[in-house]
């Protein structure tokens, strides 16, 4: 089976962090919007700094990794704050449905 790596780039440090490999490119945008939200990571601290690339497929069968060249940009930290509703799912639907809450409620009084 083969699977995605990835590396967050920061800016500021002017490298790549240590890479992370998962199946599908999915699962990296959500851990690296999960982190930029969380004010106790780094890239929750400085989300503007970071950015997510994809730097090799590892096939697990042969135990060998293909580089991507150049890396390729999945996503960088100012687009998920600027797309929080995409980003944070969870917290967006609770919003809209305390929304609807409200709005039924002023509708009734």
């Amino acid at each position: 089976m083969k699977a995605s790596t990835y590396s967050v780039y920061d800016e500021k440090a002017e490298m790549y962090l240590k890479p992370f490999v998962v199946p599908a490119d999915g699962q990296a945008l959500r851990e690296f919007g999960d982190a930029i939200f969380n004010p106790d990571t780094y890239l929750g601290k400085h989300p503007k700094d970071y950015s997510l690339y994809k730097i090799a497929i590892f096939d697990d069968n042969k135990g060998s990794f293909e580089s991507i060249v150049p890396p390729e940009c999945m996503l960088k930290g100012s687009d998920v704050l600027n797309n929080e509703k995409e980003y944070k799912p969870q917290e967006a639907a609770e919003n809209a449905e305390n929304q609807g809450i409200m709005a039924a409620r002023q509708a009734a009084s």
